[in-house]
């Protein structure tokens, strides 16, 4: 319970409802292909299908075949979008645009207030290829590439693709065989014009077993530069160049760098979704460099790569940013951190190898000796090692704007009485930040911080106070008034007439039991 209560401090959990579509019905008022909202730039099926089994799986079924189990308990079935014939009627267009609006007559919520126009694009993406193949769409592909020189006209690709997200595949393959030249026999056959039509649509809708980037004439150039002072950069070394969507890692290429530390990438997609990130590696040290993004009026970039040598020599380390939440219960208080440790000199400390635990330690994390437990958001959990008062770093600390995030929360049990909590850091504090959960008759003191004013989380309010500097890297909170702190509104509480009403019925019973045990006590047998 304890460690659920942390987890809900240091992480913010959406929730997403259930997607209740019931029996396909026609659509009333179709959207106009003309009318309907831009489709977003790329949309890849691979991200949606995340999406897809978190929001729609319950009622469309995993593989969107309409067997959910939420509407199999309903006995009730959706689209099948497995079945290509079954989304003719519908543009990708127009699928976006039910997503996004829903249909409330068939209990369909709309999902624009909780998925961004992107997320819905990729949804989009998801269920269409569903209905897809790759041999389909290389088929297509290939009679597009044959017969495209042959329609009347000067309409460019781009155009054709464009047609091909607004229009379902019967007025595509119309508005096609109106623009062939009639000199040309025979023309191509409906399950030709199906294919060609999706291999366009798939330009834009990008099936998860397709590449996820496409060549383009976008480039970015870069220069590897030594932050350390008299240090030069190793030889023979590489830069790897990323390409991501939503956080996640799409594509990637790697080029030399030469002897002024130059490295380039040329032929680029120039999607405006696509983030790319130079990185590079050295000891054992990674290195990244700011996100670029491209674009069709933006097609070259330039991405600075900054690199510091190792040390072992600590330096001055420094917390550049602390964040704390204090949130009190009625008998705990509940701490969730998040600190910023840098390196002030231009050097990544690497750590002294402690002679008792055997490896390098790299930096002191106080923590309260009184902690009931101690939860780590950091996936690697193995780099911290508890010894006594401190939970002791054994990652590399990088000079700013890079730095070493921790998070990390734990409770501490809370007297009836007043409390002091202090942490002392054995490093200056360049910037703190306090919540404390607001609650009735409570008041906090912070010496060296400024109140400035409250912030939600959720429903429950905080008070923000704020230091720009604590050199002595030590801070105190002074709570008055903690008796009056009643259980979480969430507790039950029992209402004040409960007890008096259970007191009075056992005045009754007892009662009662007074009046009828003698009477049916067995007389006394005479003597006589």
């Amino acid at each position: 319970m304890l460690r659920h209560i942390l987890t809900r401090i240091l992480s913010t959990v959406a929730m997403a409802g259930l997607c209740l579509v019931l029996s396909p019905s026609p659509i009333q008022g179709q959207t106009d292909p003309e009318d309907a909202a831009e489709f977003p730039d790329r949309a890849w099926a691979q991200l949606g299908a995340d999406l897809y089994q978190e929001n729609c799986a319950p009622c469309h079924g995993p593989e969107g075949a309409g067997d959910g189990p939420v509407l199999a308990e309903m006995d009730q079935t959706s689209r099948d979008f497995t079945d290509v014939d079954a989304l003719s009627d519908r543009t990708p267009l127009q699928w976006l645009e039910i997503t996004r609006n829903g249909r409330i007559e068939n209990l369909m919520p709309p999902w624009e207030n909780q998925l961004s126009e992107a997320q819905m694009g990729d949804l989009v993406a998801h269920l269409w290829h569903l209905s897809t193949s790759a041999a389909e769409l290389e088929r297509g592909g290939t009679l597009w590439h044959a017969h495209r020189d042959r329609l009347d006209g000067q309409e460019t690709e781009a155009a054709w693709i464009g047609k091909a997200m607004a229009m379902t595949p019967g007025t595509w393959s119309e508005t096609f065989l109106a623009a062939w030249a009639p000199d040309l026999e025979p023309p191509p056959t409906a399950s030709e014009l199906r294919a060609m039509h999706r291999h366009l649509q798939a330009q834009v809708l990008v099936p998860p077993w397709a590449s996820p980037t496409m060549p383009g004439d976008g480039a970015l150039q870069g220069t590897v530069r030594v932050r350390s002072p008299d240090t030069a950069l190793p030889a023979s070394m590489m830069v790897t160049l990323t390409a991501s969507v939503e956080d996640r890692i799409l594509a990637a290429w790697e080029s030399p760098v030469d002897e002024l530390g130059r490295f380039s990438f040329s032929d680029m997609d120039v999607s405006p979704r696509l983030i790319y990130q130079a990185q590079t590696h050295w000891d054992g040290l990674a290195f990244a460099s700011a996100p670029v993004a491209l674009s069709s009026t933006a097609r070259m970039g330039e991405i600075p790569l900054d690199v510091h040598a190792p040390s072992t020599s600590q330096g001055t380390l420094a917390v550049q940013e602390l964040r704390l939440i204090l949130s009190l219960t009625a008998d705990s208080l509940l701490i969730g951190e998040t600190v910023k440790l840098v390196n002030t000199e231009p050097f990544v400390y690497v750590g002294e190898t402690d002679p008792t635990l055997g490896h390098a330690i790299t930096a002191r994390i106080p923590v309260d000796p009184r902690a009931l437990d101690i939860t780590l958001a950091e996936a690697e959990d193995a780099r911290y090692v508890r010894d006594g008062n401190w939970l002791l770093d054994s990652d590399p600390v990088f000079p700013p704007p890079q730095g070493n995030w921790v998070t990390l929360g734990y409770a501490l049990p809370l007297p009836a009485e007043a409390e002091e909590w202090t942490q002392s850091w054995p490093y200056p504090l360049r910037s703190a930040t306090v919540m404390i959960s607001e609650l009735p008759g409570l008041r906090v003191e912070l010496p060296g911080f400024a109140s400035r004013g409250r912030q939600f989380l959720g429903e429950d309010a905080y008070t923000v106070w704020q230091a720009d500097a604590l050199p002595e890297g030590r801070l105190t909170v002074r709570f008055a008034g903690l008796p009056g702190i009643t259980a979480p509104a969430t507790l039950y509480a029992m209402p004040l007439w409960l007890p008096l009403g259970v007191a009075g019925f056992l005045i009754l019973l007892l009662a009662a039991l007074a009046l009828i045990l003698p009477a049916a006590r067995p007389a006394p047998k005479s003597t006589s």
